[in-house]
């Protein structure tokens, strides 16, 4: 059970540009090495002996700097780390340190509770940044090095899992993570091996209980290793993994696991295996995708009752080389998730985006979207993005369906087209209406079980997304949701309470003038549509025809 220090530096650094300045911490700036977990979040917490990263600017050195022996040190390169919980200072343990990051090991006898972090580089100490310490705060490092996506996890021969080496079910794997719980003596020395004591470690992979055989310490500090056994039946590319270590949920990350002799995964509502054999042989990836939704929500403020409708376009155009794509999501974001899995994802002011870079490509100046009566066109934003909001939700106003009504047929077109991506026009079907029938009427959704979702109607051949949303501020803007993969034909999926335990407690937003709770959940029929475009290697559009509930609380 070990691993290379190497590794190691890969999963827990990113280089970033330095400037020479006086010590500051970013605001929210103290992270899971793994996860980046938002600090406000239940996991956003730091562990008793777990590595955690610093943001800000004049941390450390111009040129990043790595600990490279044990025992490891307190000062490194000149910058050091402490921490103040309930009267007690500790120094932290060093791990690397930049001018903008810095990396260090919460020792294990930090006192649980709120306290401060203050960094000191070459004797100037920045302003305090508040940390929560507690006994369990989990986070799998993952490809893009920042708590998404594709994991880091490697088979019994140390080979890489990706989209063009999946693994297979049966078979047991090891996740590299951090914060699943503190050891007995000095962070500082080569930690011990064995199951850390006191931790219950569950997996959930593909929607499925998953038997955990190890989870206890590597051969560098602060690093957790977790043997898993992936589950029968489960495939896809965007499998998703979360780990929950006495009841504190990871981030949720994925895995691509194959069934038989095929040597690169594949899913039927978004890449196929001839497209990822394409990239295994490395070639790169011009992608075209198109997300069109119309969902009509309905709830009930002031003791009034509330429906919307609301209608969005989404359309992005990007090239990847062959390694980029493989530590990605892509453009299709939150909606990568292979059929029956549930993933969760973290998002700020703008929604989740893939952390993954790509370059842009012009499809024009705009993509326009008709039903043959109204057109409208999605703007472009920046090259190779494009976006419009269709309908608003609007209380007082109508709630019947304006450019995506359900079961129409539309066209999408960019007219003469761009630079990079020449002109096409294809139609595509808006899914039949969905009927979620059995949307529960108390104002609240409990976490803490299982959340079976039924439906009629839709597409029978294609795909259902429920989608729930619960924002931890005001504006509605920050937050976490979860979205589960269903065949349409199923009628029906079960959420389970693991997933619900990911999301904070709603809180209340304020919108349309009242201050109402934020909870949003969404049943949501989408047919997929493989288009063509000069340009473009592989092109995915969706329209889908939701069923909402909104404003209610995820308690």
């Amino acid at each position: 059970m070990t691993k290379t220090r190497t590794l190691v530096l890969a999963l827990c650094c990113c280089a970033l540009p330095s400037l020479i300045a006086a010590p500051s911490i970013a605001a929210l700036g103290v992270k899971n090495s793994a996860s980046y977990s938002n600090p406000n979040f239940q996991n956003g917490a730091i562990a008793q002996g777990s590595l955690f990263v610093v943001f800000g600017s004049g941390l450390g050195p111009a040129q990043i700097q790595y600990a490279t022996n044990f025992p490891l040190p307190a000062t490194l390169s000149g910058t050091s780390a402490s921490v103040t919980v309930n009267g007690t200072t500790l120094p932290c343990v060093m791990i690397y340190t930049s001018d903008a990051q810095i990396a260090a090991l919460l020792p294990s006898a930090t006192p649980l509770g709120t306290g401060t972090l203050s960094v000191t580089y070459n004797g100037s100490p920045s302003p305090t940044a508040p940390i929560k310490v507690t006994a369990n705060s989990p986070g799998l490092f993952t490809r893009n090095q920042q708590g998404s996506g594709p994991a880091v996890v490697q088979d019994a021969n140390a080979g890489y899992n990706s989209f063009t080496n999946p693994f297979r079910p049966g078979q047991t794997v090891t996740f590299w993570g951090t914060g699943f719980g503190p050891i007995a003596g000095d962070d500082a020395t080569p930690p011990p091996s064995g199951n850390l004591p006191g931790t219950d470690v569950k997996a959930l992979i593909g929607g499925q209980s998953a038997t955990v055989t190890y989870a206890g310490r590597s051969s560098f500090a602060g690093v957790d290793q977790i043997n898993v056994t992936i589950p029968s039946g489960v495939t896809g590319c965007y499998v998703s993994v979360g780990f929950f270590v006495n009841g504190v949920p990871s981030n949720f990350t994925s895995i691509s696991v194959a069934s038989g002799s095929n040597t690169v995964c594949s899913d039927p509502n978004l890449f196929s295996s001839t497209e990822m054999q394409s990239i295994a042989s490395g070639n790169p990836m011009r992608l075209g995708t198109a997300r069109l939704s119309q969902v009509t929500a309905s709830g009930t403020v002031l003791g009034l009752p509330l429906k919307v409708n609301y209608e969005t376009g989404e359309s992005a155009y990007q090239k990847y080389d062959s390694t980029t794509f493989l530590n990605s999501l892509t453009a299709l974001s939150d909606l990568a998730v292979s059929p029956g899995s549930c993933a969760v994802f973290q998002y700020g002011a703008g929604g989740f985006s893939d952390p993954v870079p790509a370059t842009g490509l012009d499809a024009g100046s705009a993509i326009n979207a008709s039903n043959g009566t109204i057109a409208n066109p999605m703007a472009k934003t920046t090259t190779g993005h494009y976006k419009a909001t269709f309908a608003s939700p609007n209380p007082l106003g109508s709630s019947t369906p304006v450019l995506l009504k359900p079961g129409s047929t539309l066209s999408l077109d960019d007219g003469t087209g761009g630079t990079d991506v020449g002109a096409f026009k294809f139609s595509m079907p808006q899914p039949p209406a969905i009927v979620w029938s059995n949307k529960p009427a108390p104002a609240t959704i409990s976490r803490a079980q299982d959340l079976k979702i039924n439906w009629t109607g839709g597409d029978p051949a294609s795909f259902v997304y429920v989608l729930g949303q619960s924002p931890i501020d005001s504006t509605g803007d920050n937050g976490a949701e979860f979205v589960c993969v269903g065949r349409n034909v199923d009628g029906g999926l079960t959420i389970p309470a693991q997933v619900l335990s990911a999301l904070p407690p709603s809180s209340m937003i304020t919108q349309f003038g009242f201050t109402i709770p934020g909870g949003v959940l969404s049943v949501n029929a989408t047919t997929i549509t493989r288009a063509t475009a000069p340009g473009i290697d592989v092109f995915l559009a969706g329209a889908s025809t939701g069923d909402a509930k909104a404003a209610f609380t995820f308690q």
